[in-house]
């Protein structure tokens, strides 16, 4: 199983994807799905046209809202990111492994191995994260130690059949809940799978590099290539893959648009503060 979890900000990200994975992956035989966050019919039958193979849609429903919807969320981190967490337990048995990737990945080549590489003893695989916070910050914000390995959780390879026995969703939700977290649910996914998580090669999550040659998976980790702020030398690849999908005509997103919703990301979280202080509190016994 090859998954992400979007809102309708990310469907025209998320069909790209997921079309790389299509033309590119070498995956013929594995299964698509989306686990959607008030995605609309329209946005799901787009999705579906974009990628050239069946995708399976899960909605978010009441039960897993009622899991995410009071955590912490930023401009830039919707709660759809902490969908990622239920993927295990909304698969099922039938699925033993899957593979999760973020909506703003770009599929560039074969990414089979990650379907079949040993996971031994491992909960998870991932690429260590690049960025202008070093490995050593990171962990030291987890109280590790600076030389742990620290994974960027946009493309994970997880052990779904231990992370169900495990009940690695209730710790994770349990962890979120005990404080707050720089980096969110990608924090909490390290200090759950500390000392369990294989390292793969960079290639497998290209985050930041001046050389993209060899890169197998492209993660737009900044600007997003369907903006025009975006300079990262594989956006051409990304509007190449766009080309032939349903959002092939579709504008360019401008700063004034991501100005625009970081501003209601404010209002949305002043008004909930509002909601919550307003609600009655309930009786005690």
């Amino acid at each position: 199983m090859l998954a992400c979890c979007i809102d309708r900000d990310y469907a025209e990200l998320a069909a790209v994807m997921l079309r790389s994975a299509h033309v590119n992956g070498n995956i013929p035989d594995v299964e698509f799905c989306v686990l959607g966050d008030g995605l609309r019919a329209s946005d799901k039958e787009k999705i579906q046209r974009s990628v050239g193979r069946p995708v399976t849609f899960i909605d978010i429903d009441d039960e897993m809202l009622g899991r995410i919807k009071n955590l912490r969320t930023t401009s830039g981190w919707s709660r759809a990111t902490y969908a990622r967490l239920l993927l295990p337990d909304q698969m099922g048995a039938a699925y033993p492994r899957i593979v999760y990737l973020d909506a703003d990945t770009l599929i560039l080549g074969d990414i089979s191995y990650l379907f079949t590489l040993p996971l031994g003893d491992h909960l998870v695989a991932g690429v260590a994260a690049r960025g202008s916070t070093s490995s050593a910050e990171l962990n030291m914000a987890l109280g590790r130690s600076d030389d742990a390995f620290y994974f960027n959780a946009g493309v994970l390879v997880i052990d779904a059949t231990k992370w169900r026995s495990e009940k690695a969703s209730e710790t994770c939700f349990a962890l979120l809940h005990s404080r707050q977290f720089p980096f969110l649910d990608q924090d909490v996914l390290n200090l759950l799978a500390s000392g369990r998580a294989l390292q793969l090669g960079w290639q497998w999550n290209a985050q930041m590099a001046d050389d993209y040659t060899d890169a197998v998976v492209v993660h737009f980790t900044h600007a997003k290539p369907n903006s025009l702020e975006c300079r990262h030398p594989q956006q051409g690849a990304y509007l190449a893959v766009r080309a032939t999908t349903a959002w092939a005509d579709a504008p360019l997103r401008t700063k004034r648009q991501r100005q625009w919703k970081r501003y209601r990301h404010s209002i949305r979280k002043r008004w909930l503060a509002v909601l919550r202080r307003l609600s009655p509190r309930r009786a005690t016994p």
